[in-house]
């Protein structure tokens, strides 16, 4: 279980620190202050390994995504915004996303997003192409993604479009069992819930 999480470069937040997290935590404030993107982060943390990740978040977020039924081949949207960008904070690819967290046992865990600016795409498809099925798309670039623990890099590799899917290659990768992950958006039909509402207004009227 998280107790600790400590969040870079994430949408909003050039730096955000969380301590003490237990397993039911309530995250309250005034609209379009970081409560989803703090859940988004948590879910980068947890699920880097989904090739569709970005997919995932863009949808919740209503960011058009990938349409894959044109004849070319090529997707609405895709050039020259990537799916991951926006994560970034002003869309600044120089940045590094970090997240970081601390478990219940001590151990110190992170999952780090940057712009691969040494491997070519080109480069990528070549060395994944040996049926011509990667395809990537002209003028995308790759993700590289990296899980450390308690400092060594136990997992790296990169996500990249192409013009079929997103994908995500592993170049290392760890034997520990990756545990299934969803991430369910506050827009979800099925959890409106008025609980919500209370806790706004508690928080509004400064009686929590």
């Amino acid at each position: 279980m998280i107790t600790e999480l400590t969040i870079k470069n994430v949408r909003c937040f050039n730096e955000l620190s969380l301590t003490n997290i237990t397993p039911v935590t309530l995250i309250s404030g005034e609209n379009n202050i970081g409560k989803t993107a703090l859940l988004e982060s948590i879910f980068l943390f947890l699920a880097y390994r989904l090739p569709d990740l970005f997919i995932q978040i863009n949808n919740i977020r209503g960011i058009p995504s990938m349409v894959p039924a044109l004849p070319q081949g090529y997707f609405i949207g895709m050039e020259p915004l990537m799916p991951w960008e926006t994560l970034f904070p002003d869309m600044d690819m120089t940045l590094k996303l970090n997240i970081s967290a601390k478990d219940d046992t001590g151990i110190a865990n992170s999952v780090c997003f940057e712009k691969d600016t040494q491997l070519s795409v080109v480069q990528f498809a070549g060395q994944n192409n040996t049926n011509n099925m990667f395809q990537p798309v002209p003028g995308s670039y790759l993700l590289n993604v990296s899980y450390e623990s308690n400092g060594e890099i136990k997992e790296k590799g990169h996500h990249a479009v192409t013009q079929n899917s997103l994908v995500l290659k592993l170049d290392k990768q760890s034997p520990r069992i990756f545990q299934p992950v969803a991430y369910i958006g506050p827009n979800d039909s099925f959890i409106q819930h008025p609980t919500a509402a209370w806790l706004g207004e508690v928080e509004k009227y400064n009686k929590l």
